[in-house]
């Protein structure tokens, strides 16, 4: 994938992509309040 060409630890590559989930799930709990309350 783009991170191993761009030679990024294993370590790294896995903090990187845990970080992006938990964004995700934040931005989707939060598009999720945002209706209920409407």
């Amino acid at each position: 994938n783009a991170m191993n060409l761009l030679n990024i630890s294993p370590f790294a590559q896995y903090v990187v992509r845990g970080l992006i989930l938990l964004a995700a799930v934040i931005f989707d709990r939060y598009k999720q309040k945002a209706k209920r309350t409407v």
